[in-house]
């Protein structure tokens, strides 16, 4: 879902103090435009490192009671501080209900959204760019708004 991803989006770029995610990729900052080391993953097809690169792995109606989509994002982490990236991740996504106002023009789609840590792949080691990689994936619970009939 197109809002999920402006979510992810902006909490990521807001996340530019010490120790926050722009600052552990090396950005530089104050930010004065698009990051360079946070992408979408159809935007790259070499990664920076170090990078972190994020994508939509699915999205489909929830097994959850009501109108809820489960989404999930996926984080490919190339850096050799992959374990401090990780780990601010998860304090940025695991268990947090998000704030709709972070998306420009308002929520069309849904009415809350929240997230939580879904899954770690093994360490991992890209030859092409010769830094370390770590997998991250979390699920997102958005609960769809009604729609009016077309």
């Amino acid at each position: 879902m197109k809002e999920v991803e402006r979510i992810v989006y902006a909490r990521i770029v807001a996340d530019s103090g010490t120790g926050g995610i722009l600052n552990l990729l090396g950005e530089t900052l104050p930010l004065s435009g698009v990051p360079v080391r946070f992408l979408h993953a159809y935007q790259v097809k070499d990664p920076p490192s170090p990078g972190l690169v994020y994508s939509i792995l699915s999205s489909v109606k929830g097994s959850i009671p009501r109108q809820v989509r489960e989404v999930f994002v996926s984080f490919e982490i190339f850096s050799q501080d992959y374990e401090t990236i990780g780990f601010r991740l998860m304090r940025l996504f695991d268990g947090i209900q998000h704030d709709l106002s972070v998306i420009s023009g308002g929520a069309t789609q849904i009415g809350g959204v929240s997230s939580v840590f879904d899954f770690e792949g093994p360490d991992g080691f890209d030859e092409q760019l010769a830094v370390q990689k770590k997998d991250l994936r979390f699920r997102f619970f958005a609960t769809v708004k009604a729609q009016d009939p077309i």
